[in-house]
């Protein structure tokens, strides 16, 4: 009993506990710790909140991109030609500006690009500030070698620009289209630029003589030096176009008689009549200078290559076939030439707007094209009865089924058919369809397809000169 005491007081002699609590030091020491705990805990919050809204911002941005991405896909499939003039939107636009061509579906702007009054304040599902700070670019470069395919290849890039703190951030995104040339009306001096020295050497060899200096060779033979150098342009030229179609037709056999005779086949057939079609204009866009320089010569009594003739009946044999290849008619006999070059661009957009026409009564349209594809062939339908039109073919006439339709009430069709597709699709794009069928109807023309037109009236007028060139050599 006595040792549990002793043992007890000592314990309590050696151990008393605090009364007091935590001391002031420690006070401030936790103090302290909690502090640092909670500024780090915020730190983290306040980090991830801005590492959040800068990969928000990088999304918003890939969004923008792909959206405008989108949005010229759907404008060059609505009008090939679109990819030649994308290079004219070349600056920086901000979003859901009145200027902005894109971002916004296309039924959003006017016919000169602007944003519709009523979408300007355009406000649905997101806020507007979140963007209303990106602005993005368009550029195109041209990938070459495609020249003189009838294709215009281009990489279209979009960069998303947008504000970050005292930076700026920037997102860019590119793809590949394919589209249609716009065939220019060439100038004088691209038509100059287009004398190579490859071509001075066919020119030789088409005149055969042995110096560059035309002037001196004419003189010599007692011949106008203007009338004898173009009469051989036009035939080095028509050369040239014969080249470039023979290409172009070994592929529309290879097809033709090939055993694949699929809904694959038949569109590649009807892109080469239609790259066929390109080629030739491109060609004749040309050829009308040294015809315009000819007919000069012969409206002031200046033709004269007698003394050609005269030495060289073969050569001038060759020349004479290639100037026949540029009529249209055999006036002798009133009735179109078949080895025609300018029958042959007709030709072509016909026999291209007949395959595609086809292409909509195949079963396997459906199952085999898709959506986008699909309605690409409706489009091409549009484009090239359109063309058909202008090139003053509206009332050929083809069958639908056993019903016979003139081109032009085809293309109507055609686009009653698309505004159906598209409104059970639930497409947006009755505006461009309207914009169509007043053109159809009331005969408007766009700027470029007035352009379009003159160019047939040029080739009308090419080969009519052709027609009297060729009886008289």
């Amino acid at each position: 009993m006595t040792k549990t005491n002793k043992n007890s007081h000592y314990l309590s002699s050696s151990y008393q506990p605090r009364r007091g609590g935590f001391s002031f030091v420690e006070m401030i020491v936790a103090i302290g710790i909690l502090m640092f705990a909670v500024t780090f805990i915020i730190t983290i919050f306040s980090s991830n909140n801005a590492e959040r809204e800068k990969v928000l911002n990088y999304y918003v941005a890939m969004s923008i991109a792909n959206k405008i991405i989108e949005d010229i896909d759907n404008t060059i499939r609505e009008n090939p030609y679109f990819l030649s003039e994308i290079s004219k939107y070349n600056k920086s636009y901000k979003i859901f500006a009145a200027d902005s061509p894109f971002f916004m579906t296309i039924e959003d702007f006017n016919l000169d690009g602007k944003l519709n009054d009523d979408i300007k304040n355009y406000a649905s599902g997101f806020d507007i500030k979140k963007i209303e700070n990106f602005e993005y670019i368009i550029k195109t470069s041209e990938i070459s070698g495609f020249e003189g395919m009838g294709e215009h290849i281009a990489r279209v890039t979009i960069t998303v620009k947008w504000p970050d703190a005292k930076k700026q951030k920037e997102y860019s995104f590119s793809t590949i289209f394919s589209g249609v040339p716009i065939v220019k009306p060439a100038s004088e001096l691209e038509f100059k630029s287009s004398i190579t020295p490859a071509a001075i050497d066919k020119l030789k060899s088409a005149l055969n003589s042995s110096t560059a200096d035309f002037k001196t060779y004419s003189e010599s033979l007692g011949d106008d030096y203007e009338s004898l150098y173009n009469l051989g342009l036009i035939s080095i030229f028509t050369d040239a176009v014969k080249e470039n179609i023979q290409k172009i037709d070994i592929d529309i056999q290879n097809i033709k008689s090939g055993a694949q005779q699929d809904l694959y086949a038949q569109i590649a057939l009807a892109g080469l009549y239609e790259k066929k079609s390109i080629i030739l204009i491109q060609n004749f866009n040309y050829i009308k200078f040294p015809a315009a320089a000819l007919l000069t010569r012969l409206k002031t009594d200046k033709f004269k290559i007698d003394g050609f003739a005269a030495a060289n009946p073969a050569r001038l044999q060759t020349i004479k076939n290639n100037v026949g290849l540029l009529r249209k008619i055999d006036p002798l006999t009133n009735s179109p030439l078949t080895p025609s070059y300018i029958n042959s661009f007709s030709d072509s957009i016909h026999s291209a707007f007949l395959i595609y026409l086809n292409l909509l009564s195949e079963p396997a349209i459906e199952t085999k094209l898709n959506l986008r594809e699909r309605q690409s062939i409706f489009l091409k339908i549009i484009d090239l009865g359109s063309a058909l039109i202008l090139n003053k073919n509206e009332n050929i006439t083809v069958n639908i089924g056993s019903l016979p339709l003139t081109v032009k009430q085809t293309v109507k069709n055609t686009l009653r058919n698309l505004q159906l597709y598209y409104d059970l699709r639930n497409i947006a794009r009755s505006a461009y369809i309207s914009l169509l069928f007043e053109k159809i109807n009331l005969g408007i023309k766009l700027p470029a397809e007035e352009e379009l037109e003159k160019k047939y009236d040029d080739m009308t007028t090419l080969a009519k000169f052709c027609e009297r060139l060729y009886t008289m050599l």
